[in-house]
């Protein structure tokens, strides 16, 4: 089922066409409040029937503003945050990470939700925290997409979208 559904979304990148916009003069897209209301909306639709969830762990900083639209539309009022830190620099590789909260005592079944999986690195730390927990973003590009349960729209591998909070 997720080769299905990788190949699904790979598939729909062909198709997608940002809110039918052409990327800006940087080449990037730019997402409003408005899309992103509107996509956690339709995300939070498709997990309607996924729960009953234990609440929701916001992944920071991007997850926040969609986990609380999330959670309003689900009715789930427990949220926490789970933070991390990809490093770029000389001193850790790409894909290496600083975790500043892990959870041990998180048990059962928690729905973690992000704005983006791009590489699926970050979910995959997460998961190992989490193993039980169903994975939800907002936007998904191909490279990721096996290491999230759910999303709202697939985008190509290549596009670069900025946030409204990114502005």
């Amino acid at each position: 089922m997720k080769l299905f559904s990788i190949f699904l979304l790979i598939l729909s990148t062909f198709f997608y066409d940002a809110q039918a916009k052409e990327p800006s003069a940087d080449g990037k897209h730019y997402i409003t409040w408005e899309e992103v209301a509107k996509d956690s909306k339709d995300l939070a639709e498709k997990l309607k029937d996924q729960g009953p969830f234990k609440g929701i762990v916001a992944v920071a900083r991007g997850g926040y503003i969609p986990a609380v639209i999330i959670a309003h539309e689900l009715k789930i009022k427990k949220i926490v945050s789970f933070s991390l830190y990809s490093y770029d620099d000389d001193k850790k590789k790409q894909g290496e990470f600083d975790v500043y909260s892990k959870f041990e005592d998180l048990e059962g079944r928690w729905l973690v939700i992000d704005e983006l999986v791009d590489s699926g690195k970050t979910l995959v730390k997460i998961r190992e925290s989490l193993p039980k927990g169903v994975f939800a973003v907002l936007y998904a590009k191909p490279m990721g997409a096996g290491n999230t349960d759910f999303y709202a729209k697939a985008i190509p591998q290549k596009t670069w979208l900025v946030l409204p909070w990114e502005k």
